[in-house]
């Protein structure tokens, strides 16, 4: 989106909620939210409008047999005249609590919450266990397994002796386990497991200026957990063989501006060192490899932020959005983590968390 004013286009939010293929009325609903994030399942509050009915003493969606634990909910939002409702939905996922507030007098409120289709892996036990594999073919089959679509996964290029999944490690935790060492990311969009490299290096997909398209931004520069190389120490579980890997600067993935938070951590003279001990790899490349991805998830913390702007629903995380008019030190690109959306009284507002790994401007 090109830096524009708010025009009429943004007056006039609409949505949609679909329950088990049912369109919802939408006097039906007072508000609706949707909460994303890289971190955990998406979750959607819904609060319905509740009636009773006098002749038969039943609520409209207290007592609606639509809404029950497991039923499959889509979310729509977007504007007036702008193609709405979206192609896809912002949300998909099963509701899995109903929270109603009977109060001294009038009617009583009812809150509908679910979870995206990730909320499952968080329950389910593969005991994923082969050798020679990949990280991506162990991801694949967990997507199969948990009847998600493995379009979204990423191959990965190196042959593993051996991938086993821990005895209690449930399927979110494994496959989260294989994204940190690869410096991947891991999340559910639609019925898609999304197992990738992050995308930050991208071109931007959206642009804020502060003012006009974004109503507030906070951002947050901190040095405290930046490293300047980090060192792996593992060893071999078939050999035995002691192996050891190393990461430094020159081994950051592209940066978002200028210095980035590694470069600050070692600008005293001597380097900030993290150590990873008695960690099993099967080669110096995998070492490497691992040292890698821990010093670029621990540079992407360097600079952090909060926002606000109206509602939109393109702003989703795992998108690189540009934000300008917040100083040279602060402008630039960043890569969205997290996304809420809310629609109610107020009008359609999304607030947003972002990360960046350098100073400077685009």
């Amino acid at each position: 989106m090109a830096d524009e004013t708010i025009s009429l286009d943004y007056y006039a939010p609409r949505f949609r909620v679909e329950i088990d293929g049912e369109t919802i009325p939408q006097d039906g609903i007072v508000s609706v939210e949707v909460d994303e994030t890289l971190d955990a399942p998406a979750m959607v509050s819904l609060a319905f409008n509740e009636t009773l009915d006098p002749r038969s003493q039943t609520f409209a969606w207290l007592d609606n047999p639509k809404l029950v634990p497991g039923a499959e909910v889509k979310v729509f939002l977007g504007y007036t005249g702008r193609a709405v409702p979206a192609p896809k939905p912002l949300f998909e996922g099963r509701l899995h609590t109903l929270t109603p507030a009977f109060q001294n007098s009038g009617v009583p409120s009812l809150m509908v919450q679910g979870y995206d289709h990730s909320h499952g892996l968080q329950k389910v036990k593969s005991h994923f266990s082969r050798t020679n594999a990949r990280a991506s073919d162990a991801a694949s089959e967990i997507a199969r397994l948990n009847g998600l679509d493995a379009s979204g996964v990423e191959a990965t290029a190196t042959v593993h002796p051996s991938i086993r999944q821990g005895e209690d490690e449930v399927d979110l935790e494994f496959l989260r386990r294989l994204a940190r060492d690869l410096g991947f990311e891991v999340f559910v969009r639609g019925k898609a497991l999304m197992f990738r490299t992050p995308t930050d290096g991208e071109t931007e997909l959206l642009t804020f200026q502060w003012g006009r398209t974004l109503v507030s931004f906070t951002p947050r520069l901190s040095t405290s957990a930046q490293v300047s190389e980090v060192r792996v120490r593992g060893w071999n579980p078939a050999t035995k063989e002691r192996i050891e890997g190393k990461a430094t600067v020159a081994d950051l993935k592209g940066l978002a501006g200028g210095v980035s938070g590694a470069e600050q951590a070692g600008s005293g003279g001597e380097p900030v060192v993290r150590s990873i001990e008695d960690r099993p790899v099967f080669s110096r490349e995998e070492a490497d490899a691992l040292a890698r991805a821990e010093l670029n998830r621990l540079n992407d913390g360097f600079i952090t932020g909060t926002g606000e702007t109206i509602g939109m629903p393109e702003l989703r995380p795992g998108i690189t959005v540009a934000i300008q008019g917040i100083g040279t030190r602060f402008s630039g690109r960043y890569y969205v983590k997290g996304a809420r959306h809310s629609l109610g009284d107020s009008g359609y507002r999304t607030t947003f968390e972002v990360r960046r790994n350098a100073l400077g401007s685009l």
